[in-house]
């Protein structure tokens, strides 16, 4: 669960009878976090965390937080939160490229784009690209598409009361 104003994440642990149970530590996010993905960023095959943080908004670039994962309900930052576009608001894991590495993407309602930040493995990643998306993007979704094998994702503009599909390409 993602606590916006005090910068933190809430953890909850299911104990099987539909009850949950609060993990004491609660790892830091970025500023005014938003959206939040679930991944094994870095390959030990543990759940891992991924926050898009908003950074006060328009125009300021807007961040990612990787929290890795423990096994025990407990994750660690990562050192560096890259920078996406502007209000990133939903956040997505994927093979983006198809090199077995976990990417993100997250929608940027700001800046009207899409930020891809291929991963370099062991929770880092890439600079992030930017792909125009349409007008206000507020949320994203995971389909193939296309014949790529690829995943390809749907972008939905709040503004314009429409989709952009955004098709992966092999290069």
């Amino acid at each position: 669960m993602v606590d916006y104003s005090s910068q933190n994440l809430t953890i909850l642990l299911g104990n099987g009878n539909g009850t949950f149970t609060k993990v004491a530590a609660q790892p830091a996010t970025g500023v005014e976090p938003l959206s939040i993905a679930v991944g094994d960023l870095n390959g030990d095959d543990i759940p891992d965390l991924v926050v898009s943080n908003q950074n006060y908004g328009y125009p300021n670039a807007g961040t990612i937080t990787v929290l890795l994962g423990n096994g025990k309900g407990e994750f660690t930052p990562t050192a560096t939160s890259p920078e996406t576009g502007s209000i990133p608001d939903t956040i997505l894991v994927a093979d983006f490229n198809g090199d077995g590495t976990p990417d993100l993407l997250t929608s940027n309602a700001g800046s009207n784009t899409v930020s891809l930040l291929l991963g370099k493995g062991k929770g880092k990643f890439e600079k992030a690209q930017s792909f125009s998306a349409g007008t206000d993007p507020l949320g994203a979704a995971l389909g193939e598409f296309s014949s790529s094998g690829l995943p390809d994702v749907a972008v939905a503009n709040n503004t314009t009361s429409s989709v952009t599909v955004l098709l992966t390409e092999l290069k």
